[in-house]
């Protein structure tokens, strides 16, 4: 019988019984005993050796593809090969407003000795959260000019200089120095610490310790201008998820000399902890001389803009796309690519071009971002952003644009029938279990751009919370909400988006200038708006003057001009609607999620009492109980007629 072996089955097992199989089939070793005891440690011992090289070369296999590896390092490599640098951790931006003070007592010096103030990181300012110290230092170093000037009570003159957009990064300023030896084949210029923020990295040349003339080279950005006098260095992360710094050959960049001194500047930062900070910072380092005129400095609004270091998935998916955008802006793919990389704290973001706007806006390239904390980007942060693309990304004919997320809620009504004697759980256990899942749904499938809400998806949700739920009948509403200008006569639009069924429109109570009982919108079945109020018996008191137009097709419902002055219970205008169809799809800057302060479920057990309520002819079965959510106009005992009718 031929020798052969079986190298497709790469279990222990299998590798074992093959080895025995391929030894049996050899005269040499006819009737041993293979299960005998010193012949069966040795197959074990071949077996251990043929599996761990099989292992060992199926992981070198994956470590070698982008895709597949799970080692930063071969990550890194992999990304290397793109020209993809991942990012590092990234400072927080906080803006103040501060004024700094000088005294004058030398009555010999002038008072245009004294005309700007140069501040740099030497200035310090610090606040503590939750036992932690976070320190804050300037962006960039400026000049302030002199404010004003006044005599002090001792005869000294004091010089005050007031700067209201101080830009100051989250971290610490961290100095570190190399001297070129070219002796060293080994040796590589690496930052010691991990948490540097390699945008602020400054490096400057020395060529000796006796020659004062010191050059700053810039980060290489673009290697097809560089020439042999370039002063650029490259960067790159190292082992140990370290920075490495070097040089140009003498061709492509400037190159070291031996004996030339290396001097690195650059910030160590908390990353994303270093978000959302507000309140008051002190001053706790200041250049000599320097006082600050008040002891505390306020925050301008919240930090912004920290992240932390960019993880494996995030260089995975990034470095095939930043390659692809070549590092600049024309198509919406290579907007999703770069400005993750300038705002890391993008959660999620659409893009598209001004010809697909409403109205159609030629020229233009529009763009949303939800960001990782809250619903909306301040105006810093946007401003950043744009300022970052029009610098270095966008062509000149494109003119980029931010538009807030439009968020459309879903207001859920949902009556889960289950049977109780196939259950463990009581009702509020499960109801509990059916509230969960809807989150899950909410979390996996929505709260996205251009994340659907697919009706019998969610209705297979409900009824895979647990084997004694039967069915579900479910009822979608959609909101959509808008921050009213107060005291201000003003229109707005609400755009749905979707299909609306005629007659469902209504909203929550507000108030309007000269009328002190609450108001609320219908539409009329027609395309119109009817603005209401409610008499003692709830009868409606419609208003002839305000209204406003409907479109049932497209979803876009226009108030005229109003003057709204207060909202009863809320701070926002919204409009509630029911869908045309219970598969609702956003529209570029729309995300859909579930309002989970809307969301209504009612448990009905499978007993006797709702079987006599239920009639087998018409497939109905009536349900009384009463709704208290934001947007009803009342809190009557509303009987709703339920039917599974199918025609």
């Amino acid at each position: 019988m031929a020798k052969n072996i079986n190298i497709s089955d790469l279990s222990f097992d299998g590798i074992k019984d093959n080895i025995k199989k391929y030894m049996e089939n050899d005269k040499v070793f006819k009737d041993y005993n293979f299960e005998g005891s010193a012949l069966s440690s040795i197959l074990d011992i071949l077996t251990y050796n043929t599996y761990y090289n099989s292992y060992y070369m199926n992981m070198i296999a994956n470590e070698s593809f982008l895709d597949t590896a799970r080692i930063r390092e071969n990550v890194v490599s992999k990304a290397k090969l793109l020209g993809y640098t991942p990012r590092s951790n990234k400072s927080a931006t906080a803006l103040v407003a501060v004024t700094f003070k000088i005294i004058r007592k030398n009555r010999q010096e002038r008072d245009y000795q004294y005309n700007t103030l140069r501040i740099d990181r030497q200035l310090a300012f610090s606040t503590s959260i939750d036992n932690e110290s976070y320190i804050f230092v300037p962006k960039v170093s400026r000049s302030i000019t002199r404010s004003r000037s006044a005599a002090e009570p001792d005869g000294s003159r004091a010089h005050y200089y007031t700067i209201n957009d101080l830009e100051l990064f989250q971290g610490q300023q961290v100095e570190e120095k190399f001297v070129v030896d070219i002796n060293n084949p080994n040796q590589k210029f690496i930052l010691s610490n991990e948490n540097v923020d390699t945008g602020t990295i400054q490096v400057l040349v020395q060529a000796s310790a006796d020659d004062d003339v010191v050059s700053e080279f810039n980060l290489a950005t673009d290697t097809t201008q560089l020439s042999d006098i370039s002063k650029t260095y490259f960067l790159q992360e190292s082992r140990d998820m370290k920075y490495e710094i070097f040089f140009g050959d003498g061709v492509l960049g400037d190159e070291v000399e031996n004996g030339n001194i290396i001097t690195v500047r650059y910030i160590t930062t908390k990353g994303a902890n270093g978000n959302g900070i507000t309140g008051r910072l002190t001053a706790v380092a200041l250049p000599k001389g320097v006082i600050v005129d008040t002891e505390n400095v306020q925050i301008i609004g919240e930090s912004y803009g920290g992240a932390d270091r960019e993880d494996i998935e995030s260089i995975k998916f990034f470095a095939p796309r930043t390659f692809e955008s070549q590092n600049r802006a024309v198509t919406a793919r290579d907007y999703k690519a770069i400005v993750p990389q300038i705002y890391p704290e993008v959660d999620t973001m659409n893009v598209w071009g001004g010809e697909d706007n409403d109205p159609p806006a030629y020229g233009s390239v529009f763009m949303s971002i939800k960001p990782n904390t809250g619903l909306i980007l301040s105006t810093q942060e946007k401003q950043y952003i744009l300022n970052q693309l029009k610098s270095n990304y966008s062509v000149l004919t494109l003119s980029p644009q931010i538009i807030d997320p439009d968020y459309l809620k879903l207001k859920i009504t949902t009556n889960v029938k289950y049977n109780d004697e196939s259950t463990l759980l009581d009702e509020s256990a499960l109801k509990e279990s059916v509230r969960q899942n809807i989150i899950s749904y909410n979390n996996e499938f929505l709260n996205e751009f251009n994340s659907y809400f697919r009706y019998s998806q969610f209705l297979s949700t409900i009824d895979k919370t647990d084997d004694s739920v039967t069915n579900n009948i479910t009822e979608v509403l959609m909101i959509n909400e808008k921050t009213p200008v107060y005291n201000g006569v003003a229109s707005y639009t609400f755009n749905f988006n979707n299909a609306i069924r005629p007659n469902s429109l209504y909203s929550n109570a507000f108030t309007i200038a000269g009328l002190s009982d609450p108001h609320y919108i219908e539409d009329d079945g027609l395309g119109g708006l009817r603005i209401y109020t409610l008499t003692p018996l709830f009868a409606r008191k419609y208003n002839n003057v305000l209204g406003g137009t409907i479109n049932y097709g497209t979803g876009k419902v226009v108030l005229n001009d109003i003057q709204i002055t207060g909202i009863v219970g809320s701070t926002v205008l919204g409009l509630v609607a029911e869908p045309e169809s219970n598969d609702i799809f956003p529209v570029r800057n729309q995300i859909i999620f579930i309002d989970y302060d809307e969301l209504d479920i009612v448990m009905m057990p499978d007993t006797d009492e709702f079987n006599e309520n239920y009639d087998i002819s018409s497939q109905r079965v009536v349900v009384t109980r009463s709704l208290r959510t934001t947007y009803n106009t009342s809190q009557a005992s509303i009987t709703n007629v339920i039917s599974d009718t199918t025609t």
